[in-house]
């Protein structure tokens, strides 16, 4: 368990799909798990995401299991020329 004072934990991964028109998405974080994310847990425009954009994350735990808050965009592959 981690202590309450403690600096929060970031890990990267890639975002695992993102249905049309839904406000969620799930993660697949470099450790192997699948994280799920609600629009609100962004820091970025939720919008911006794509499927296989890199992003880091705060991963946490819930009672449906792991979630991730404080999801940044890394990098976005459209962007490459």
């Amino acid at each position: 368990m981690t202590p309450k004072n403690a600096a929060p934990t970031t890990k990267q991964g890639f975002v695992l799909s993102k249905p049309v028109a839904k406000s969620f998405m799930f993660l697949k974080g470099h450790d192997g798990k699948d994280y799920f994310v609600h629009s609100s847990e962004c820091t970025d425009d939720f919008q911006a995401f794509s499927v296989k954009d890199s992003v880091e994350f705060e991963p946490y735990d819930s009672e449906k299991g792991p979630r991730a808050r404080n999801v940044t965009l890394i990098h976005h592959p459209g962007n490459v020329k």
